[in-house]
């Protein structure tokens, strides 16, 4: 990560360069003083900055030209959600841009210790905020549908970044369906083991068709994927908006390995659904033998 560091010397944040390097042994220290060129040359960092540390030392605040100077950029990283941490009265006073993002702190210890502390929610805004950052860039709005849009197109790199960004991944598309939904209709096993390792709800259903996500592999007759779902404990016994099962809609689409793998794992086929039929009576009403062969041993009725 990149830290920016507006201070006449360095000598003081030895302490702060200590720790960074325990936390962070990629770190970037960036320090152009209060160069207004290098502060310049710097602008394109600025949105993959962790935090800004302006530190004066001593009694005395910043002159007029300091103050202009490190005023500019405290009110751009504050635009870019950056927390400033500063033992200047002129910044943190400040009204155009005090606000949650700027911190006052009574020297270089403070700032270090705080640092060590908060490092890890440091790191994590940080990535988030350059992860959105990265889509607005490419004209992608931080949002549960364009998610769900790129998903559908198997863009894993953006995909990544909406995770990275901290997308819900419990989020739903314009049309109420789940981001997991949305993997497994369009037989993206990679996204779909993503979304539930993050903690995707596994038996949230579609607004469309109140599918959840294992009835949605029944429905595309992935076996891979409805053996995966059913292993991560997805309930096999939910009743869709047109009262339909799991097993009634693998009976329905003749899927005979996904029955087997429904009925062994628990999926009742005595449940009936809105015609007042059961997966068995189907299988056994349109002489789908090998189906009622594989049910019969379930059947109570």
């Amino acid at each position: 990560m990149k830290w920016l560091l507006i201070s006449d010397s360095t000598d003081s944040f030895d302490e702060l360069g200590s720790v960074l390097r325990e936390c962070d042994e990629d770190f970037v220290f960036l320090n152009p003083g209060y160069s207004i060129e290098n502060l310049q040359k710097l602008k394109s960092d600025y949105k993959e900055i962790a935090a800004c540390f302006i530190y004066k030392g001593g009694n005395k605040d910043l002159s007029g030209e300091q103050a202009f100077i490190v005023g500019t950029v405290a009110g751009n990283l504050c635009a870019e959600k950056v927390e400033v941490y500063t033992d200047s009265d002129f910044v943190y006073n400040n009204s155009i841009y005090k606000d949650e993002f700027v911190k006052k702190v009574k020297d270089a210890a403070e700032v270090a210790k705080y640092t060590k502390t908060h490092f890890e929610d440091f790191a994590q805004k940080t990535k988030k905020r350059i992860a959105i950052n990265k889509l607005l860039d490419r004209g992608i709005p931080f949002t549960a549908d364009c998610c769900a849009t790129y998903i559908a197109k198997d863009k894993e790199e953006i995909f990544e970044d909406f995770i990275a960004a901290g997308i819900d991944v419990n989020a739903r598309d314009d049309l109420g369906t789940p981001l997991l939904n949305i993997a497994i209709r369009n037989d993206n096993e990679p996204f779909a083991e993503r979304l539930i390792n993050l903690g995707a709800d596994i038996n949230a259903s579609s607004t469309d068709r109140g599918y959840t996500a294992v009835m949605d592999a029944v429905w595309r007759g992935n076996e891979k994927l409805t053996e995966y779902l059913i292993k991560k404990g997805a309930d096999l016994n939910t009743i869709s908006k047109e009262g339909q099962s799991n097993l009634v809609l693998a009976v329905g689409a003749d899927r005979v390995k996904i029955c087997k793998l429904l009925v062994e794992n628990g999926s009742d086929p005595d449940v009936k659904d809105s015609m007042g039929m059961s997966a068995y009576q189907y299988a056994t009403l349109f002489k789908k033998e090998k189906i009622a062969e594989i049910l019969k041993p379930f059947h109570k009725e």
